[in-house]
């Protein structure tokens, strides 16, 4: 037994804790304040005195700090010092976060080209990752990585030039490569050089997103044209359904919206397939490019995909429906004008049996249900959808099946012990959802973490079983819901209550 507390105690002291719980204070390595002040002498005298050149101070390396300190006298002499370990890690913390580097991930982020060549030739590590806190930057990243997220080209190209074994394609936490912060950057000399050494271009980052996305607010388009013209997949479906057209889309009601207008405009000199769409897991996808237009309301976007070849009356393989009907839904007249004016089939029903004019009724879409009785619309279709002919009105009531979800819900999905989530739905066909850490989750992390793990909010729809929520800024997703007990459970893994 004593054994055993001895042992716990010097666990505790390595660790910085005394056995009482008040923290030992870190004696300085000798070379930390010459370094700090940049005395160079005071350097040459700590090492000539046989000061530790691998000593740490709260984590950080002695090289690390010379290099964080932009010193590049000093750096030289500790580089150059007997022992030196290039490839040994170095720990920095701020209130920003916490950042575990080796010096040549540390000099490439900083884009200190000498200090790089020069670990190069000492042997360091090309292919080490980093180890940080997931914000403000993620984590997994190579020299490489870094040198390109910080937009150093100098750094880049010798990396990419003189680094044995350099993995061009290695992704960080979140998927990017060099090649995508290249990308991203406009800098297209980068990119450039990145391809002609064996960079993908058809690299995803985790949601599968393809690297055309980061080509949106470019200035002008020549790293897209590069890429295109490299074999990048233009109708790359991403994990949430999405193309590239998708998901610029998707942005336009941004402050950037007019440039991403721009791109999109560009874009379609491409080509690419304005019909396709590809169900996934989860209710994902499944919504071609027009549909999205109209249902995000973009009136205009809906004319220039008409111009360009998108089939106006095409299904969703998400709910059925054509454009039409994912103009009614969130209430957006104006592109249901546009539809109307092509010519659109007023008559197509949707999975659930609904027409336009149907929809529209039982949603109180009442500008678009004179749009679609002045253009012809059949008002004897909306039987199949639960409501009675002569209640063919702005003025129609919501189903009986839909008046049971109307309020806020919360509760958990099955094996996510640790957030909550918070579903309100309206009345109006409006909702907002919130997923946040539960208190108990919450004192697991360090303070100040922000307790919100998503939010979002716009329309969604009750068809029989199926509740659809379409986001305000995402492609609508398609859920299974039963109510058990009061529980509302979707998809058969989240149980909520209601509120009282």
């Amino acid at each position: 037994m004593k054994g055993m507390i001895y042992a716990a105690t010097l666990a505790l002291a390595v660790a910085g804790i005394s056995f009482s719980g008040t923290a030992i204070a870190e004696t300085k390595p000798p070379l930390y304040d010459p370094i700090q002040t940049g005395d160079v002498a005071g350097v040459r005298a700590a090492l000539q005195n046989g000061a530790d050149v691998n000593a740490t101070y709260n984590g950080e390396t002695m090289l690390n700090r010379a290099i964080r300190e932009k010193d590049a006298q000093i750096t030289k002499i500790l580089l150059a010092a007997p022992g030196i370990d290039v490839n040994k890690r170095g720990t920095f913390n701020n209130d920003m976060g916490s950042w575990t580097r080796t010096p040549l991930i540390l000099a490439s982020a900083m884009g200190k080209t000498e200090i790089v060549s020069t670990l190069l030739k000492m042997g360091a590590a090309v292919n080490t990752r980093d180890i940080s806190d997931d914000m403000p930057e993620s984590r997994g990243s190579t020299a490489l990585i870094k040198a390109a997220q910080y937009r150093h080209a100098d750094a880049i190209r010798l990396l990419v030039t003189e680094a044995k074994g350099i993995d061009l394609n290695a992704k960080n936490r979140f998927g990017h490569a060099a090649i995508w912060y290249a990308a991203e950057a406009e800098d297209l000399a980068s990119v450039k050089l990145l391809c002609e050494h064996g960079a993908a271009v058809n690299i995803a980052d985790n949601e599968g997103e393809s690297i055309l996305t980061t080509t949106f607010l470019h200035k002008n388009r020549a790293v897209l044209d590069y890429l295109v013209s490299k074999g990048a997949d233009i109708n790359r479906v991403s994990g949430k359904g999405l193309t590239p057209l998708d998901a610029a889309i998707l942005s336009l009601k941004g402050e950037d919206g007019r440039t991403i207008r721009g791109f999109i405009d560009y874009f379609l000199s491409f080509k690419p397939n304005l019909d396709l769409q590809k169900s996934l897991p989860g209710g994902l996808g499944g919504v071609p490019a027009l549909h999205l237009a109209a249902q995000f309301g973009h009136a205009d976007m809906v004319a220039l995909l008409l111009d360009h070849g998108a089939s106006i009356d095409l299904k969703s393989q998400a709910r059925g429906a054509t454009a039409l009907h994912y103009a009614v839904f969130p209430n957006e007249p104006d592109a249901a004008k546009v539809l109307i004016k092509r010519k659109a089939n007023l008559e197509i029903a949707d999975l659930t049996g609904a027409t336009p004019i149907t929809m529209a009724t039982q949603l109180h879409r009442s500008e678009i249900v004179r749009l679609l009785s002045d253009a012809g619309a059949k008002p004897a279709n909306v039987k199949t959808y639960g409501v009675a002919p002569s209640s063919l009105a702005p003025n129609a009531a919501p189903s009986v099946s839909a008046d049971k979800l109307f309020g806020t819900w919360s509760g958990t999905q099955d094996g996510i012990s640790y957030a909550v989530m918070i579903l309100t739905l309206n009345k109006a066909g409006t909702y907002s959802f919130t997923s946040k850490f539960t208190a108990a989750a919450l004192k697991t992390y360090p303070s100040g973490v922000n307790p919100i793990i998503a939010a979002h909010q716009g329309s969604y729809a009750v068809s029989g079983d199926v509740l659809t929520l379409s986001p305000s800024s995402a492609a609508p997703v398609a859920m299974r819901w039963v109510m058990d007990n009061g529980v509302l459970v979707l998809d058969g893994k989240t149980r909520m209550k209601k509120g009282k």
